[in-house]
């Protein structure tokens, strides 16, 4: 898994054309938004079995956060051989998400302690135990997981369960 991703920082063309080819439309995902006062929760949560593998995977679920992140329609994709788009996703996209601060780890975390950071984040931010719990029963089954980024205050995981990827972020914004 782990070597599965740092291919794809390692290779920006390649890492663009995997999120070229994502047709969200096609795709299922979860979204949670959680915030209270000045942290926030973004989780991305997608069923496995629309996956060839994880790295299609992982690209989808970041296709997804851009959309989301940028307010973009999903009916309104571009093609997945335009030239520009390619471009913008190697020098604009992937370097201002994942390359642009400090702290791109790619590094295997301790599942068991990164689920336990969850549910304390879920506290913090007072998640409605009925959406905790079916979010946690989701992520928890025999999960493998990769912090991505950890700063002081902002951390950001990709992982897998039995059943979904997942893309998770925790930070305090002003």
């Amino acid at each position: 898994m782990l070597n599965s991703i740092k291919s794809l920082f390692d290779d920006p063309d390649r890492f663009a054309q995997f999120i070229a080819k994502t047709d969200l439309v096609k795709l299922t995902f979860e979204h949670y938004e959680l915030l209270r006062n000045h942290m926030a929760i973004d989780l991305i949560l997608s069923p496995k079995n629309q996956y060839q593998d994880i790295q299609e995977a992982f690209a989808s679920l970041f296709c997804k956060e851009l959309h989301n992140m940028h307010e973009w329609d999903i009916t309104n994709q571009y093609a997945n051989d335009d030239k520009e788009w390619l471009m913008a996703l190697k020098d604009i996209w992937i370097p201002e998400n994942f390359l642009k601060y400090p702290g791109l780890q790619v590094e295997m975390e301790n599942a068991s302690s990164f689920i336990k950071s969850v549910e304390l984040d879920f506290q913090n931010v007072h998640v409605p135990s009925e959406t905790a719990n079916d979010v946690l029963k989701k992520i928890s089954k025999n999960p493998t997981v990769i912090r991505l980024q950890k700063r002081h205050v902002y951390d950001q995981y990709f992982g897998e369960s039995e059943a979904y990827y997942f893309l998770y972020e925790w930070g305090i914004y002003s």
